[in-house]
């Protein structure tokens, strides 16, 4: 049962995440109920949409209905008379377009200097003010795509187990830092065994559990941490606004994508301390859940 459902659940994301049609259009009196996550696209919008629209690149043009937020980045909006969008709008590196007779119900947050945007970038990516390269921008994008995609299963399949982690980042940092350093250092050791094992065909599965088993640590870590980062960005700078669970993982993930990008290796080394900091608190999650099984049993 919870493999059919994983795979449902592949197949509702393949659907959602347009990243190799170059246009999508969601026809007039049709309603679409899946997320619309594209990449480099054109995304028209003349039904309705009934829940989130993210996009990384390209156009999205609205004349019928968005029930629910609007993230671009890198990309512009276009809004044509009539045309309504129930939630926030938040642009980054392009231009809401509003024609009259146009409607946003929620906040419409634009950062459309992209000379200034992409100065950023290119900060981050380490290559001063001058010389960054189209491919280190497209494959921050889709850095940050995959991490949102990965965020997004993790927190369809287990929610709470994400809240709950989430909730422990918040408190404690330093025991949270000392147990996830102790158990990233002995999974990296059990890695490191197993590649030796790996030398005889016995060690060669036990390499490949090893290996996974630490990118779903990684992968359940960093949706707790984008949870986590993405509550308090909504409660502190957009004062408690309700936003869908996509957005709150987008806006935690966008600091995580740039830090990783620092130069002189310090984004790979704060990534790590994250990662690390990620792993106390499943570490810890667990083992709060485990003390509470015992107590129950008793």
């Amino acid at each position: 049962m919870r493999k059919n459902k994983l795979l449902f659940l592949f197949f509702l994301l393949g659907l959602s995440v347009l990243s190799v049609a170059k246009e999508f259009i969601v026809p007039a009196q049709t309603v679409y109920n899946e997320e619309i996550i594209g990449l480099k696209q054109r995304i028209v919008v003349q039904g309705e949409a009934n829940k989130d629209i993210v996009l990384l690149g390209g156009e999205l043009i609205l004349s019928g209905q968005a029930r629910r937020d609007v993230v671009l980045i890198g990309a512009d909006c276009t809004l044509k008379p009539g045309s309504v969008i129930a939630g926030d709008v938040v642009v980054l590196g392009g231009r809401i377009k509003a024609r009259e007779g146009a409607r946003i119900r929620g906040r419409a947050i634009e950062f459309n200097n992209l000379r200034e945007t992409m100065t950023i970038l290119r900060q981050s990516l380490g290559g001063g003010t001058t010389g960054v390269t189209s491919g280190k921008v497209l494959g921050l994008l889709l850095s940050l795509l995959f991490w949102l995609v990965l965020s997004v299963v993790t927190f369809t399949l287990i929610p709470a187990k994400v809240e709950g982690i989430a909730d422990l980042l918040g408190k404690n940092p330093l025991r949270n830092t000392l147990w996830g350093l102790l158990l990233y250092l002995t999974a990296i050791s059990i890695l490191i065994f197993s590649a030796f094992l790996s030398l005889f065909l016995i060690g060669i599965p036990f390499l490949v559990v090893s290996a996974l088993g630490i990118f779903f640590l990684k992968v359940v870590g960093r949706a707790s941490f984008s949870w986590w980062l993405g509550e308090v960005v909504r409660k502190r700078a957009l004062k408690g606004r309700i936003l869908s669970p996509v957005v709150i993982l987008l806006l935690g993930l966008i600091p995580l994508t740039v830090v990783r990008n620092l130069p002189f290796h310090v984004g790979g080394a704060l990534l790590f301390l994250c990662d690390a900091y990620c792993f106390g608190a499943i570490f810890l999650s667990f083992h709060k859940r485990f003390r509470r099984s015992r107590e129950a049993s008793l």
